[in-house]
């Protein structure tokens, strides 16, 4: 049995499992082990040429291949100085691109601050905002991603590298564009992030190349993200690190910017030593220890309880420290179940009938949906004092 693991670098956890249960299985002398495929454009280890499927040169004589290696990018640091000031100077340099009609791409990493930008820059555009801003977070419902693809003419023409723009169209976005999304852009406008990060949000830049295209790549970061101390998250350090090695090329360029196509890219990373990959790459979580009594208790799923064993989550995703998170979804009955003071054997039933659907769904900091119902409610209340809204908790 053959297991491909595609983006294997967004969950390294499950990379560890897939790779252990394939062990224990050779272990045990199976006749027919599982064997692991990983793909990914941000290996956390150095390459082997003995394990890693890669082009060779006969390939990249390909016109195509060709064209996408030499995609020309040219990446450059801005200082924002103190980190209040990022959000103003990301919208002032993705406007700097408003002259010439193209299409520019803005990643951070916040929700918030996408929100913040994209909220200026409708401002500053005027009545033509809404065709030409589109946001892109992971904190929208699948209804709304599944409007944004199908019918926002910005996404539609980042999409489309043939699509032709009248005026300079923007794409805001987190991390829930970086990866997995056929983007092309023009030109890109970012915070800093960790080295797997900012590698895949070059490959949404000049994707497909092209004679004479040239993709500007501005890079802002703050002092504290340069230092952030001592008892900094390890997110943090792993950024500190990612700038240290930027900058590094951006010194050997001996310019104003460096060569980031994915030929001299692959060339730059690939002279990284493995720590210095390992400390620029996002932090890998601990993963509990696995045993074969594990792996066969897990395989008894007829039985639902079982003492010593564990939940798979923590074995999918690692021993993580991120906040909790809360899934919200809208649905009409809400109300109607409430006022009728049903049983929450009742609810699960009737939720378990009628899924919720990840088109319905939206899923965020429990904190950040605890304030967003608060400051929901409070805009009702301003209109009616008696207003309230149905919510119905599941676990």
């Amino acid at each position: 049995m053959l297991i491909v693991h595609d983006e294997a670098h967004l969950t390294p956890a499950f990379s560890d499992l897939l790779r252990r249960v394939a062990d224990a299985q050779r272990q045990a002398a199976e006749p027919r082990p599982a064997r692991v495929m990983e793909l990914s454009a941000t290996q956390r280890n150095g390459h082997d040429d003995r394990d890693t499927l890669r082009l060779e040169a006969e390939d990249e004589q390909d016109p195509i291949v060709f064209g996408r290696l030499d995609a020309t990018r040219r990446l450059r640091l801005k200082t924002v100085g103190e980190k209040q000031n990022l959000v103003e100077k990301l919208v002032e340099c993705a406007q700097a691109h408003d002259k010439t009609p193209c299409k520019v791409l803005i990643y951070v990493r916040s929700p918030d601050d996408a929100q913040k930008i994209a909220e200026q820059l409708k401002r500053a555009l005027g009545n033509s905002a809404n065709d030409r801003v589109a946001l892109l977070t992971g904190t929208i419902r699948g209804y709304e991603r599944d409007r944004l693809v199908n019918e926002h003419p910005v996404y539609r023409a980042l999409l489309d590298h043939e699509w032709a723009v009248g005026q300079t169209v923007y794409l805001v976005s987190t991390s829930a564009g970086e990866v997995g999304i056929d983007l092309d852009a023009d030109h890109m406008v970012c915070d800093l992030a960790t080295l797997d990060s900012m590698i895949q949000r070059l490959g949404r830049v000049n994707r497909r190349g092209g004679k004479g295209r040239i993709a500007r790549v501005d890079v802002l970061w703050s002092e504290m993200e340069e230092n952030p101390g001592e008892k900094a998250r390890p997110v943090d350090k792993a950024i500190a690190e990612t700038f240290r090695i930027l900058r590094s090329w951006m010194d050997e360029s001996g310019g104003e910017d460096v060569d980031v196509s994915p030929r001299n890219l692959r060339k730059l990373v690939g002279a990284l030593s493995d720590d210095e990959r390992a400390a620029a790459f996002s932090p890998k979580p601990e993963v509990p220890p696995l045993t074969d009594i594990l792996l066969d208790n897990w395989s008894l799923t007829s039985i639902q309880k079982m003492p010593g064993r564990p939940e798979v989550a923590s074995y999918l995703h690692g021993l993580t420290h991120d906040p909790p998170e809360t899934y919200v979804a809208w649905r009409t009955e809400v109300r109607l179940l409430e006022e009728a003071n049903v049983a929450n054997d009742a609810l699960r039933d009737w939720f378990r009938a009628c899924r919720l659907a990840a088109r319905e769904r939206v899923r965020d900091n429990t904190d950040r949906v605890k304030k967003t119902l608060q400051n929901l409610l409070k805009a009702h209340r301003k209109k009616d004092d008696n207003s309230d809204f149905s919510v119905i908790l599941l676990d």
